[in-house]
């Protein structure tokens, strides 16, 4: 198809169920009306096009309703993926070290299960992009 752009007024789409535009010419940030389709999106495929930057934390809004988030071979996608992205069953870069780092997977559910939330400092922890480095006490 060869598109350059999401058109902006996507998110008004309150029926689309599929949302495929991968193997295009995306070059473009991911577009935050994305996220008015959260609540009616099965599929969103926008892998194989040049997108770039980080991928809005909003996306965690798609583990509501499992949605299938596809985003692989964004070379300009800038690592990692918003923490509770990576936590998405259909999330195509789940396994992808780079973009979920295993630690940071791992050290969210002990956080989740030593009451980190109570924590007398709990400084940076679940912050979707900083690196795990940043979190107190790690």
């Amino acid at each position: 198809n060869s598109l350059t752009s999401i058109p902006s007024d996507l998110g008004g789409l309150d029926k689309l169920n599929v949302f495929d535009i991968s193997s295009n010419a995306l070059n473009q940030l991911i577009p935050s009306e994305l996220m008015n389709l959260a609540d009616t999106l099965d599929i969103l495929d926008l892998s194989a096009n040049n997108l770039k930057r980080k991928i809005p934390s909003q996306f965690a809004n798609f583990i509501e309703r499992n949605t299938s988030v596809h985003l692989g071979e964004n070379a300009k996608i800038e690592d990692p993926a918003p923490l509770q992205l990576c936590f998405l069953p259909n999330f195509d870069l789940a396994n992808d070290a780079t973009m979920c780092p295993p630690e940071r997977n791992a050290l969210k559910d002990f956080y989740e299960s030593a009451k980190g939330q109570d924590w007398t400092n709990n400084t940076g922890w679940l912050d979707p992009y900083l690196s795990v480095c940043s979190w107190f006490g790690v």
